[in-house]
Parts: C-alpha cells; sequence; structure tokens
C-alpha cells in the first residue's frame, strides 16, 4: 500500500486526486496556487486522456468514498463557519471557501493509504490541496513504505481568512 502522509498540523482542509499512468520515476510537485481542478498540474494529462484511471476527491457528497482510499483520522466538514473549502468546490470561484466541503482533523498527522487490492495497481500520481492551517508537509511513500520525499508550504502557513482561500496551495 502506499500512503501519503501529512505531518503535524491544525485544522486543514484538503483535495486528494489519485491517478494511475506508467512513469519510471517520482516528480514531486508544489507549492503551487490553486482555485480550482484547472489549476492542477495533472489537469492537462487527465483532459487529454493521458491517466489509465483517474479519481478527483472534493469531498462535496460529504464523503470520503474515492475508491481504495483510506485515512486514519478526520472527517468530512460541511459548509459553515468554521469550513476553509478550495473556492471553486461550490462551483463558483468567488473568494470564498465557505459553500463548500472539507478534510478536518487536529493534531495527529493524517495518514491516507492507497490499496493496490482495490485500484489493480498503486496509483503513479497523487496530490492535495491544503486550504488551512499552519506550514503543511507532504510526504509519499512507496508499497514498501520508503519515502519518495516530501514538500512542505510557507503559502499556507498563516490561515487565510475563510472568506478568502487565496492561500491554498496544490502539493502532489
Amino acid at each position: 500500500m502506499r500512503r501519503t502522509t501529512l505531518r503535524p498540523i491544525v485544522g486543514a482542509a484538503i483535495t486528494i486526486v489519485a491517478l494511475g499512468l506508467n512513469l519510471r520515476s517520482q516528480t514531486l510537485l508544489g507549492p503551487t496556487p490553486y482555485l480550482s481542478f484547472v489549476d492542477s498540474p495533472f489537469n492537462a494529462l487527465q483532459t487529454s486522456g493521458g491517466f489509465t484511471y483517474f479519481y478527483l476527491e472534493t469531498f462535496e457528497d460529504g464523503l470520503l468514498n474515492t475508491p481504495g482510499v483510506s485515512a486514519n483520522t478526520g472527517s468530512v466538514l460541511g459548509p459553515g463557519g468554521l469550513t476553509d473549502s478550495v473556492d471553486a468546490d461550490d462551483g463558483v470561484i468567488d473568494g470564498s471557501g465557505l459553500t463548500g466541503h472539507t478534510w478536518v482533523f487536529g493534531s495527529s498527522p493524517v495518514i491516507f493509504t492507497f490499496s493496490a487490492a482495490t485500484l489493480g495497481a498503486l496509483p503513479t500520481h497523487a496530490g492535495l490541496v491544503w486550504t488551512d492551517g499552519p506550514h503543511p508537509t507532504y510526504e509519499a511513500f512507496d508499497a514498501l513504505g520508503n519515502s519518495l520525499g516530501g514538500r512542505s508550504s510557507e503559502r499556507a502557513r498563516t490561515a487565510p481568512s475563510r472568506a478568502r482561500p487565496a492561500r491554498t496551495a496544490f502539493l502532489g
């Protein structure tokens, strides 16, 4: 199983992208600004049919239900005063993250695990969007638990206003 870990962070919201493509080596991406999937470094590959499978988990249905992905902690938070969603998760880029859904967790690291048994193979691309909380760190591991490397983001170090998700950052 491949896992993606976020190190100790408080009150985060994320978007998970899991994709399949036959590549020989990993490239870590980000942090890059992100308001919608159009901003994703994976967008061009997905729209050109470059992946054998593609899942974009936005939590907009109130669930983490991407096939083959599980989390060790956290839950979906729906629209409201504490929500800090990716701007376009509610369908509109309007500078507000209050009307979408987010994944929230406490001070323990959240680990997203991908199941090769469910997916048929481990994803070769994965990413998340950080929308709130201090200094996120993203780290990916191979099927044997070896680190593939990591990224962090100063972009989201100071929590943005929930009404202005301008500091959201893609890490992958």
